[in-house]
C-alpha cells in the first residue's frame, strides 16, 4: 500500500500506529456501517471477528455464535473452497487482494454479486497471523468502484446480454480497447475476465430460476445461455459445489 507523500505527513502516521493500544483496532468501526460486512480470520480460517452486519446476514443474533466457525459451515463447499484459497494467497504473499468479485449468498441464499477485499494480518514480527477483510454489495453502476466510465460499461453490457457468447470485437467497440487491454483492465479491476463474469452472471439468474419458478432444468439450462442440461449442470456444480437439482430440493 502506498503511504503519504509528505515525509512529515508519514512520520506523524507511523507515530500514531506506534502509540495505539494494539486491541484497540479499527475493526469496530464496522459495526456502524451498513452496507459493508467486515470478518478477520486464524490461519485457520477460523472466524475471530464478524461485524454485526455479517452476523445477521448469516442468521446469527450475536457475533460469539459464529466465533470459531468457517466458511465451511456457511457456504456450498465450492465457495467455500474458493474464499479459503483465496485466504491462503494473502497469507502467503502477504499481499491484499483488491475489489475482487464474486458470488456470495444473499440473505435469502441466492449467490449475488458481491466485491471483496482481503488483507494479511501481520505480527510485531512481520509474520502471516490471519486474513481480514471485507465484502459489499457490487454495483456495476458506480464506476468509481472500478477505476473508470469504460469499465463500468462493458460490465453493463454483459449483464445485459447474458444469452449472448462473448465477442472482442463487440467490446472492442464499446470500449475503443484492444482485447488485451480489455482483459488487463478486467484482470486488474475485477480479478477476472470478461468470459467469467458472464459465466456468474448466467449462474446467478439460474439460481433465481431454480429457487423461484418450477421451470423445467432442461428450459432452465437454455433460458440462461448453455448450450444443453449437460454443459449447465457442469458448469453449475464447477461453481455452486452440488447440482442445479439439489440445489432446487433444498430452496
Amino acid at each position: 500500500m502506498d503511504g503519504p507523500n509528505d515525509p512529515i505527513a508519514a512520520s506523524i502516521k507511523e507515530g500514531l500506529l506506534a502509540a495505539m493500544d494494539p486491541i484497540a483496532g479499527f475493526h469496530g468501526l464496522f459495526d456502524y456501517i451498513d452496507s459493508v460486512f467486515f470478518f478477520a480470520k486464524d490461519l485457520e480460517g477460523r472466524i475471530l471477528f464478524a461485524n454485526p452486519q455479517l452476523v445477521r446476514h448469516y442468521g446469527f443474533s450475536k457475533s460469539d455464535d459464529m466465533i470459531g466457525k468457517t466458511d465451511f459451515d456457511f457456504l456450498p463447499r465450492s465457495l467455500a473452497e474458493e474464499y479459503r484459497l483465496d485466504d491462503k494467497q494473502v497469507i502467503k504473499s502477504k499481499e491484499p487482494i483488491i475489489r475482487q468479485v464474486e458470488l456470495f449468498l444473499d440473505d435469502r441464499g441466492v449467490p449475488g454479486w458481491y466485491m471483496t477485499t482481503k488483507f494479511p494480518i501481520l505480527s510485531k514480527k512481520g509474520k502471516a497471523i490471519g486474513v481480514m477483510g471485507v465484502i459489499q454489495e457490487f454495483d456495476a453502476s458506480h464506476p468509481r468502484f472500478f477505476g473508470g466510465r469504460k469499465l463500468s460499461e462493458l460490465i453493463n453490457y454483459i449483464k445485459d446480454h447474458p444469452l449472448e457468447s462473448i465477442r472482442p470485437g463487440e467490446l472492442t467497440r464499446i470500449s475503443g480497447m484492444s482485447p488485451r487491454k480489455i482483459q488487463r483492465l478486467f484482470q486488474k479491476a475485477l480479478n477476472t475476465t470478461p468470459r467469467d463474469l458472464l459465466m456468474k452472471i448466467r449462474i446467478r439468474k439460474s439460481c433465481d430460476l431454480l429457487r423461484f419458478t418450477e421451470e423445467p432444468i432442461s428450459d432452465i439450462a437454455i433460458d440462461c445461455g448453455f448450450y444443453d442440461q449437460s454443459a449447465f449442470t457442469r458448469n453449475f456444480k464447477k461453481r455452486m459445489g452440488m447440482t442445479p437439482k439439489h440445489y432446487r430440493a433444498g430452496s
